[in-house]
């Protein structure tokens, strides 16, 4: 007996949402790592700054912690020109996401964080980023989507404003 499709949703992968994802993506999926990149950058900048050393090498060791910083911010992920939109089946126990090249069968335990957005849903599965467009279901709503996401996962759950 073939399972019931609960929601289904076919979300648009643009550059712009994608760089976000890959955002969030670094950010909670590595927090500490991120936490000690700024740590360490801090840090150098307020030694040099309070040491008395020579205004080169102090300036040298602030500049380099500068660009520490937006390393640790800036996305370095390009979106592939192949991937243009991702189709979402929900059902009672799982989702499939279908790029059109794959299918990939996915348990709703399998969800790390999700990132709820104004008009997105972000979420890592296994550590692979996701994206899900809230304005594109086919079947369902996006207010379905979410008593489900909240129901069948374990993951924590953020709430960001645009």
């Amino acid at each position: 007996m073939e399972k019931k499709v609960l929601l289904s949703n076919e979300t648009l992968i643009t550059d712009e949402n994608f760089k976000t994802m890959m955002f969030y993506k670094k950010i909670y999926q590595y927090p500490y790592i991120v936490l000690i990149k700024l740590i360490i950058c801090l840090f150098i900048i307020i030694t040099s700054i309070i040491l008395k050393i020579d205004t080169i090498t102090k300036i040298l060791f602030i500049y380099i912690s500068i660009l520490g910083i937006i390393d640790t911010f800036k996305v370095k992920e390009v979106k592939s020109s192949k991937l243009k939109s991702v189709k979402y089946d929900f059902f009672e126990d799982y989702f499939l996401v279908n790029n059109k090249e794959i299918i990939l069968e996915v348990a709703y335990s399998d969800i790390d964080f999700i990132i709820e957005k104004e008009a997105h849903y972000f979420f890592s599965v296994l550590k692979v980023p996701m994206i899900l467009d809230k304005n594109s279901f086919t079947i369902g709503t996006k207010e379905e989507l979410k008593d489900i996401l909240k129901q069948k996962t374990k993951a924590i759950f953020y709430e960001r404003k645009e």
